[in-house]
């Protein structure tokens, strides 16, 4: 890697699909840790100390993980956005740019059908049932990447015009 990088609109496609594959790894593991404050809640040999502590990790899980989906989304947003500007190549690539932006909608769309086929499970779906903001991007997750497409193509043609 030099130090001279510049910056990609093809890692808006890493973004989509790291923050894909967190919404099910993050829902998947407060399933996990939820499991594991009932068999502590109903296990008589534990002390209240120790449920009381299990309790205090495991409730406020959802908004803590809605915040880094959040962090997530919007640093990325603004990184990608400055990335691009650092951008300076032949205006004839902008079509391969387009290319990439339909490969990311692409992407999106499956990535969004993947998550709402994975809330089918009844025990997934209840755990989902506890992010709000999380659900809300994974519904609108093809908006989502036509919007930071859209927009850092058009930055990236708009830096090339001056």
């Amino acid at each position: 890697m030099g130090l001279n990088k510049k910056g990609y609109i093809g890692d808006v496609l890493l973004w989509i699909v790291v923050i894909g594959v967190f919404s099910m790894a993050a829902i998947m593991t407060y399933m996990m840790n939820s499991e594991i404050k009932t068999a502590v809640d109903a296990e008589p040999s534990i002390t209240a100390n120790a449920k009381t502590q299990v309790d205090n990790i495991v409730t406020p899980m959802p908004a803590w993980i809605d915040g880094v989906v959040a962090i997530l989304i919007f640093g990325s947003a603004i990184t990608l956005f400055f990335s691009v500007l650092l951008i300076r190549d032949f205006p004839g690539f902008f079509v391969f740019i387009w290319i990439l932006v339909g490969i990311m909608i692409l992407v999106a769309a499956i990535l969004s059908n993947t998550y709402f086929e994975f809330l089918q499970d009844p025990d997934v779906a209840v755990a989902a049932a506890d992010f709000t903001f999380l659900n809300f991007i994974m519904n609108n997750y093809v908006i989502a990447a036509i919007f930071w497409g859209v927009s850092l193509g058009a930055a990236m043609l708009l830096n090339n015009q001056t």
